[in-house]
Parts: structure tokens; sequence; C-alpha cells
């Protein structure tokens, strides 16, 4: 009831959200068509509509008057470069949008620290998802060889501590959304880890997505 109540809060913010959020959803499905068509110019086209409706709904829902605003902004124009870069090709490209993103998680980090957290929340958090994480990179990742082990090693730490900290906010200050958001983002990188390392295929986007962009969307109207 309470993700019913905050989801419904969203109804008071300006016919502006509104908008930005038609264009974001519009713009997903027009994204996942481009890649189940394999046509990379629309896939680049979309994607860079998407990732820009998010940063647009997160300002008309006022995000920049929040407490925290400069840096929740700052971690989704962050993830906005990441996703710039991941729409080019190479490993020198995916390292950038790895970095972007790693950047990012840390900002959000920040955010759901200073919004405060409860301590044991987030380490219970923590631990099962660093495991999961440390499985997937020594699974998928390093068997690969392509890239250095530490940087990925610190890209899947910093999620799952981005995770764990969204649990901890909740736990302190409520709207579970933030967590639900949290959630989508390490789940929408694991379908990233299968396209990249175990099977390159459009249906990889078809689910992994539509998550990315829900987080990014639940984040830019909750922080």
């Amino acid at each position: 009831m309470k993700l019913i109540t905050y989801l419904g809060s969203f109804k008071l913010l300006p016919w502006t959200v509104g908008m930005w959020l038609v264009t974001l959803v519009s713009a997903v499905l027009a994204l996942v068509v481009a890649h189940l068509q394999e046509s990379r110019s629309f896939a680049v086209f979309f994607k860079v509509v998407a990732s820009s409706s998010f940063i647009g709904l997160s300002l008309a829902a006022g995000m920049q008057f929040s407490p925290w605003g400069k840096t929740a902004l700052a971690a989704l124009a962050l993830s906005w470069l990441g996703d710039v870069f991941l729409a080019a090709e190479g490993s020198a490209w995916f390292l950038a949008g790895l970095g972007s993103f790693l950047a990012a998680h840390l900002a959000f980090c920040s955010v759901f620290l200073q919004r405060g957290i409860v301590p044991h929340v987030a380490f219970g958090v923590l631990v099962p998802l660093a495991l999961i994480s440390i499985f997937v990179v020594r699974k998928l990742v390093l068997r690969s060889g392509r890239f250095p082990r530490g940087p990925v090693y610190a890209y899947g730490l910093a999620l799952s501590a981005m995770v764990a900290l969204a649990a901890g906010t909740v736990a302190h200050a409520g709207n579970p959304a933030i967590f639900l958001a949290a959630v989508s983002f390490f789940v929408s990188d694991l379908s990233v880890a299968r396209d990249t390392f175990v099977e390159k295929n459009p249906l990889n986007k078809v689910w992994g997505l539509p998550l990315y962009y829900t987080a990014q969307a639940i984040f830019a109207l909750s922080l």
C-alpha cells in the first residue's frame, strides 16, 4: 500500500512529467524494436532520446530542488554518458561506459547516504549481492579475457553497494520505490553481461532495456 501511495503522489507533479514519461516509454519501445530489427542507427538514436528523457523527467519532477538533488542529477547524467559510450562499439568504449556507470553508482550511493540509512539493513543486503556480483564476474567476464580484472570487479561491487544502500535508505526514510529501482538496475546489468560475454542476442535487450529505463524513471521521480 505504501508503494501505491508514493506512486500516486506523482499525479501532483506538473504536466511536463507526463510528457517526459510518454517520451521515455515511446523511445524505449522504439529502441527495443530497433534492436529486434538489428537497426543499429535507429537503436543509437532512440537510446539517446530515451536517456535524455529521464534527465528531462528528473528536472520536471523537481529533483534539482531536493537536498541531494545535485548529486542525484550527477548520477543520472553519468548514466546518460554511460549509455552514449556503450552505444559505440569496441573494448575502449565499453570500458568508458563501465567507468561512467561505476561513477553513477557511487553518486547514487552518496545520495542514499545523504538521505540516511539503517546500517545493518544495508550490510545484510550487500553481502549476498557482492557474492553474486563476484560469481558473475568470474563466470562470465573474466573467462572472456577481454577486460582487465580490477575495473570489472570494482564495477560489480559499486553496483552491489548501490542496491544495498538503497535498501538501507528505504529502511530509514521510506519510499520502497527507490529499492525497486535499484534492484531493476542490478538485474538489467545482468542482461548487459549476458549480451556482452555469453550470447549477443536482441532478446537480451527486450527484457534488459525496459528494466534499466524503469529504474532511471523511478529514480528521477523519487529522489
